[in-house]
């Protein structure tokens, strides 16, 4: 709540914290670190373990918040280019 920002976008909530905030708070490293290991092992599962493979790339360019509060909603959109994609609700 410290960082609130207002946005023109297909979110609808009361309120979205800054798309760096995996960097402005440490609490939120252990989630980013679980999603690289998540994605490494999907691509493992799906790719297998090659050599050359791309899973030390994987890494977290933008981590956000977003408090939906009483009619809030997200309209379906994807986040191009986003290899992977982690929701929680």
């Amino acid at each position: 709540m410290s960082h609130p920002e207002k946005r023109t976008s297909n979110v609808y909530g009361e309120w979205m914290s800054p798309k760096n905030s995996h960097i402005l708070n440490n609490k939120l490293k252990p989630i980013c670190d679980l999603v690289v290991n998540i994605c490494g092992q999907i691509w493992s599962d799906v790719f297998g373990n090659s050599e050359g493979s791309c899973y030390d790339d994987f890494y977290i360019w933008q981590c956000w918040t977003i408090n939906y509060g009483n009619g809030g909603l997200a309209k379906s959109h994807n986040h191009f280019p986003a290899f992977f994609q982690l929701f929680y609700t």
